[in-house]
């Protein structure tokens, strides 16, 4: 099966260097030209494997952060990729979490200092979608029904949501939404970190595959995520324009992955809007 991939990352005109970084069909953000807008459009082949990552640590350190998690995920790759049922390939994305961690904690160690990184990766096979993730940066999947998160947010506004000591609208804007509760770069004396395993969702029901760091997430509503997802004629089109709507009223990094199973007939390849749906209906009466 054939996938459309846009993958975009933008450094903020209020930060100095981009922390974010991502894996897509084999390219990452290099020190040479992370700090550079990202437009990255391409086609490829099922399976398929991309991840965001949003480093923690102020200034180099989460960019260091971030690489080391995006170059660690192209060493693992295939066997991920190559793990078709369910159990391989969540013990082939939990092995690298696993080493990356160690990886993370041996130079945190060296460096005397402490840095991190989120995750959120999934990997496309012809006839399902599985998600992984760590941390704050999400999954998005655009069904018939509507835009659905799929990942889980590893924070602590999200905890006291679980606790009832917050709603899902008081969380938004709580200053515990950015403390994390879970991400790589967690020294192994305090517990072993994990990526949390989505449930898998067939191909076929899904329209668009959203991947991004809370750049986004922070600044645009889910339901204008949903809107651009629904209307724009392209994955390219759709990444550009979310990017966009975050850079102008955002102060972070932004970096989305966008991606949809493309069809024989390329006209059959436009998602139909909400309009287009009730035109169709009258035409069936």
């Amino acid at each position: 099966m054939k996938i459309a991939i846009a993958a975009r990352s933008e450094t903020n005109v209020m930060r100095s260097n981009n922390e974010d970084n991502l894996y897509c069909v084999g390219m990452t953000l290099t020190p040479e030209n992370r700090d550079e807008a990202l437009v990255f459009d391409t086609e490829t082949e099922t399976p398929c494997l991309v991840a965001v990552f949003d480093g923690m640590g102020g200034m180099a350190k989460g960019e260091y952060a971030s690489l080391v998690a995006a170059q660690a995920l192209g060493d693992h790759a295939a066997a991920i990729k190559d793990a078709d049922e369910d159990k391989a390939n969540a013990a082939a994305v939990q092995k690298y979490v696993a080493e990356t961690n160690q990886l993370l904690c041996r130079a945190m160690r060296e460096k005397a200092s402490q840095f991190g990184t989120t995750l959120a990766l999934a990997v496309i096979t012809d006839s399902s979608i599985r998600s992984y993730n760590l941390g704050d940066s999400r999954v998005y999947a655009l069904t018939e029904e509507g835009l659905r998160q799929i990942s889980v947010d590893h924070t602590l506004a999200a905890q006291k949501v679980k606790l009832g000591v917050l709603t899902p609208e008081q969380a938004l804007t709580d200053k515990s939404r950015n403390k994390l509760s879970l991400h790589l770069g967690v020294f192994e004396d305090e517990f072993s970190v994990m990526a949390e395993e989505l449930p898998p969702l067939p191909c076929a029901a899904v329209h668009r595959l959203l991947l991004c760091t809370d750049g986004l997430t922070e600044k645009v509503l889910d339901a204008e995520i949903e809107e651009v997802l629904r209307t724009s004629a392209t994955v390219g089109e759709a990444a550009t324009r979310l990017v966009e709507m975050a850079l102008v009223s955002g102060k972070d990094n932004v970096t989305c992955i966008v991606l949809e199973k493309l069809k024989d007939d390329p006209a059959a390849n436009r998602l139909p809007t909400f309009m287009d749906r009730d035109d169709m209906d009258r035409e069936e009466r």
